[in-house]
């Protein structure tokens, strides 16, 4: 059994990182050309500090502005510190690609773990297909079984099998 992200060894589901990897050779799932803009021009979407910080990472906005306080020790990605976007006002805010790319620094800096880094490029993956930036045909879904599993085994443990909605 695989899910994507993750992999099965022995008796154990552990992260695969490899699994995440955007398609095409990229380096990231969204790039700045994949943004979007409204009728006015400005990117969307975008979150604040706080959205970021409590949708992505589960964490407070406080812990964002820690983090850019610690400079390179956290939020470096390929010898550039992350720099936050900002509004007129001084606003910080984020594109998905801002996000991925904060995923990426945190986990090269041990901030966050695998299985953290794993459900921030998920959700910016899912967050970038349903904003129309990512193809459907790049949101490949997982077959939950292998030619190998027993039929009628749940393929998640402590899940029963159940008939799929709208099944009578």
């Amino acid at each position: 059994m695989e899910h994507e992200g993750m992999r099965r060894v022995g008796g154990a589901i552990i992260p695969d990182v490899s699994r995440v990897q955007p398609p095409h050779g990229r380096q990231y799932w969204v790039t700045e050309e994949m943004l979007p803009h409204d009728r006015t021009g400005v990117v969307k979407p975008t979150f604040t500090i706080a959205q970021v910080a409590q949708v992505f990472f589960a964490r407070s906005g406080d812990w964002i502005r820690y983090l850019e306080g610690l400079g390179e020790e956290a939020l470096m990605l390929d010898g550039k510190i992350l720099e936050p976007r900002r509004t007129i006002s001084g606003s910080r805010y984020y594109t998905l690609s801002d996000v991925e790319k904060m995923a990426h620094a945190l986990l090269q800096n041990q901030r966050i773990d695998v299985m953290q880094f794993i459900a921030v490029i998920e959700l910016v993956r899912w967050m970038a297909f349903q904003n129309r930036m990512i193809p459907e045909r790049d949101m490949i879904i997982p077959d939950l079984l292998d030619p190998g599993d027993m039929p009628g085994e749940s393929p998640i443990p402590g899940m029963e099998e159940q008939e799929p909605f709208g099944a009578q």
